[in-house]
């Protein structure tokens, strides 16, 4: 599972689909048809809210995101971002394209999906919404490619 507090506080958010920080989701094409479902659903997920433990579809934690993202494109994975992280083959950091999940913290304990543009989609922490950051921020580890 995921519990991290990665900034970017709750300004707003709550709408569904939409950024709560007012950021625009990146229009990247994906590598293949798999990735472009698993994005397309993360980014319909924007604005609602971080819930520990959280599969959907109203409130999701990191690795709930991540995880029922693949699963519409039909791949499956464990709920937590460790497992995640440990169970696709690595992404060299200038290579990563989007549907591929980010691993962040020495403990692994938060996962976020690549988007494109250096950007993102976090389920973050409690009191805070789906949203928008920056891929290279603070406690980035690795990225890995599902499917």
């Amino acid at each position: 599972m995921c519990s991290s507090d990665l900034g970017g506080g709750s300004s707003g958010g709550g709408t569904p689909g939409t950024d709560p920080g007012g950021l625009v989701p990146p229009d990247v094409p994906a590598p293949s048809s798999g990735a472009a479902v698993a994005v397309a659903y993360a980014k319909a997920q924007l604005g609602k809210p971080y819930r520990y433990a959280g599969v959907g579809p109203d409130a999701y934690d990191c690795s709930g995101l991540t995880m029922m993202a693949w699963a519409q494109a039909g791949v499956s994975m464990p709920h937590g971002s460790i497992a995640q992280g440990n169970m696709f083959p690595r992404v060299p950091d200038n290579e990563m394209a989007p549907g591929d999940l980010v691993i962040y913290y020495p403990d692994h304990h938060h996962v976020g999906m690549y988007v494109g543009g250096g950007m993102t989609i976090s389920a973050t922490h409690t009191g805070d919404y789906i949203r928008l950051q920056p891929v290279f921020r603070s406690g980035f580890q690795y990225a890995v490619r599902p499917g």
